[in-house]
């Protein structure tokens, strides 16, 4: 019988490795260049279909990034949601250290807020629209003056009784030049905006402008032929060759040319808006009326250098009520255009 040895092995002892020691990776010793260049010459003859389809890094795997993102969460303040939130804002003491943040916030959400007529929209645009009238620049703000006017401006077409009859009481107020003079430009702008002028005013302009640019450049030589000219007496370019033919046309075909041809213009298609304003024109301009009735004899108002030029100012705004309501069907304008020239008649003086 074969006896088998039992061999002792010695016990290994635990290794102990030092944390603050150097590491060095055996991994780095035994990858030389030789097996740089064998590795890279293996992945040229796979052509790299093996590497490309296996690779997590591909093009389909990467998530596309969001570009409509409104980085709301990167805004100093939150964005106010209703106009109490934005009354809050615009009431913040000049003092605070976000101040300047929620003012701005406010401004910048009340146009698009106010367009979406929210149930408090009658309730808070007394507050609102005198808050913003007597609001200041007091930061500094980048487009301070078009923000505040374009949040009057949507009070003013979403709410125009309430914008109106507000605006008015403050006119009346011990308030500057600068502050009277605003009401009256948000008042004529409202005016504008309801009777559908501008609209009208932008869409004939587009119009225009796409009916020249369908147009040639050379549109005199193309359109007008030379027996055209002549018998419509107009200029013929002498670089522009004609036949000889044309040249000895006799008087009696030159008058059959001139009575057969017509020009006429290209049909337009006809551009129609909506009046708003013309159903609320009589209350609005005669709360001016009792204004002024109301305020007549006051010097504070109507007095010196700064009185004149509020009364021309006011006189204008009423003519620009009276102009965007004429389109309006009824006897009311003929009405209110009578009591407009009596009043700007008793200042003649």
């Amino acid at each position: 019988k074969r006896t088998k040895t039992k061999k002792h092995r010695a016990k290994k002892k635990p290794l102990t490795l030092d944390p603050d020691a150097e590491y060095v990776s055996d991994a780095e010793d035994s990858f030389d260049s030789g097996d740089v260049s064998s590795y890279g010459d293996s992945l040229e003859s796979d052509g790299g279909s093996s590497c490309s389809s296996n690779s997590s890094w591909g093009e389909d795997s990467l998530e596309p990034y969001v570009m409509d993102d409104d980085e709301e969460d990167l805004r100093r303040v939150r964005r106010p949601r209703s106009l109490r939130e934005c009354f809050a804002y615009l009431i913040e003491n000049e003092n605070e250290t976000l101040a300047y943040d929620k003012h701005e916030s406010a401004l910048m959400e009340l146009p698009a807020m106010v367009s979406c007529r929210p149930l408090d929209l009658v309730d808070m645009t007394p507050t609102l629209v005198r808050i913003l009238l007597h609001m200041e620049d007091k930061f500094n703000m980048e487009n301070f003056v078009q923000m505040k006017m374009n949040s009057l401006m949507a009070f003013a077409v979403h709410a125009p009784i309430e914008t109106c009859l507000h605006l008015v009481n403050e006119i009346g107020e011990n308030v500057s030049l600068g502050t009277r003079l605003e009401a009256l430009t948000v008042l004529g702008g409202m005016a504008q905006e309801l009777s559908g002028l501008s609209e009208l005013r932008n869409r004939q302009e587009l119009q225009s402008k796409q009916r020249e640019s369908q147009l040639p450049n050379n549109v005199d030589e193309i359109a007008m032929s030379s027996k055209l000219q002549r018998s419509l007496n107009l200029y013929i370019n002498p670089n522009v060759s004609s036949r000889s033919n044309d040249l000895e046309e006799s008087p009696q075909s030159t008058s059959n040319v001139s009575k057969t041809r017509r020009w006429r213009r290209p049909r337009r298609t006809a551009i129609t808006v909506t009046n708003r304003f013309g159903p609320i024109a009589a209350q609005m301009m005669y709360s001016l009326f009792a204004f002024i009735s109301r305020t007549k004899s006051e010097e504070s108002i109507w007095g010196g250098p700064l009185g004149e030029k509020f009364l021309s100012e006011f006189l204008r705004t009423l003519s620009i009520m009276l102009d965007c309501s004429r389109t309006y069907p009824g006897n009311s304008v003929h009405v209110m255009a009578q009591d407009l020239f009596e009043l700007a008649w008793s200042f003649h003086d």
